[in-house]
C-alpha cells in the first residue's frame, strides 16, 4: 500500500501529479478500481479502504479537498 498525500496552493501541480499517478497505475479494471471521493464522505473512503480490488492487483482511491 501507498499513500501519496500533494498540498499546496498549484492547484495545477497537484492535478498533473495525481494524474500521473492514476495514469502510471494501469489498472486492468479503472471502472471498479479507482474511486474518485471527496474529503466529505468519509464513510465511503473507510469502506473502499477495506475492499479488496476487483479482478486486479491495485486499487486507486482519489480524495480531493
Amino acid at each position: 500500500m501507498a499513500l501519496y498525500v500533494f498540498y499546496g496552493e498549484e492547484d495545477f501541480l497537484r492535478d498533473y501529479n495525481s494524474n500521473k499517478i492514476i495514469n502510471e497505475s494501469r489498472l486492468a479494471n479503472p471502472a471498479m478500481n479507482l474511486v474518485k471521493l471527496s474529503s466529505e464522505n468519509m464513510d465511503k473512503l473507510i469502506a473502499n479502504c477495506e475492499q479488496m480490488p476487483f479482478m486486479d492487483e491495485k486499487k486507486v482511491i482519489y480524495v480531493k479537498d
